[in-house]
This record gives C-alpha cells, sequence and structure tokens, in this order.
C-alpha cells in the first residue's frame, strides 16, 4: 500500500493490466505541505496514471474532508476526468477525512467492493 505522497512515486516499466490504485482521502488541499512544496508534481504523476488505459484509478472522499474541501475535490476530478480513461470517483455525502463513524466507514467500504467488482 502506498500510504505517503512524501516519498517518491516510482512507475514500473511494464504494467501489470491489474493495477489498481486507491486514493482514499487525498489530502489534495494538504499537499503542498506533504509533499515539500512539490504539489504540482505529484497532481502531474496521478494525472499520467489515470491516462494509462490497463490502470485503474478509485478516488474516494468525503464531503466534509478537514483537509481539502469538496468543491477542490470536485474541480480536480473533472480535470482528472477530461484527460484520462477514466477515474471512478465516489464522494460520500457526510464523511470527514478519517472516516470517524461506522457508517463513513461503511460507505466507503461499500465504493471499494463495487469498484472492485
Amino acid at each position: 500500500m502506498y500510504a505517503s505522497a512524501a516519498s517518491d512515486l516510482q512507475l514500473p516499466s511494464v504494467f501489470d493490466p491489474a493495477l489498481r490504485y486507491l486514493l482514499i482521502s487525498f489530502p489534495l488541499d494538504k499537499l503542498w505541505a506533504l509533499s515539500l512544496f512539490a504539489a504540482t508534481r505529484w497532481k502531474q504523476r496521478v494525472a499520467a496514471i489515470t491516462q494509462l488505459e490497463q490502470i485503474r484509478v478509485l478516488l474516494v472522499q468525503g464531503t466534509t474532508d478537514q483537509f481539502t474541501k469538496a468543491e477542490s475535490y470536485r474541480k480536480w476530478c473533472e480535470e482528472l476526468d477530461r484527460s484520462s480513461n477514466g477515474v471512478t470517483v465516489s464522494t460520500i455525502e457526510g464523511a470527514d477525512h478519517f472516516w470517524s463513524t461506522p457508517q463513513q466507514r461503511d460507505h466507503l467500504v461499500a465504493a471499494v467492493k463495487r469498484w472492485l467488482q
């Protein structure tokens, strides 16, 4: 699992056709701090991944994320959708960055299960 935006991402030269990326509560508005001011580079890398046909990407975020505004996610997802082979976006109403309640976590798990099928 790739859990830190502070580490460098190395893409393999040959991709597994079943390779998938799951971005949960991607810290879009705080990426500048987590990536040592290299947020643009990280956003470009996510965009590059989404352009590869054999890669599937799921972006799951809540509407009350403490670190990224819902409007920021919406705009970014529109950008990714225009330039990609398809990103599945699942927005969970009322969910926060930490998926604090059992109901929020249930919605998260359900979104991932739907995407994997």
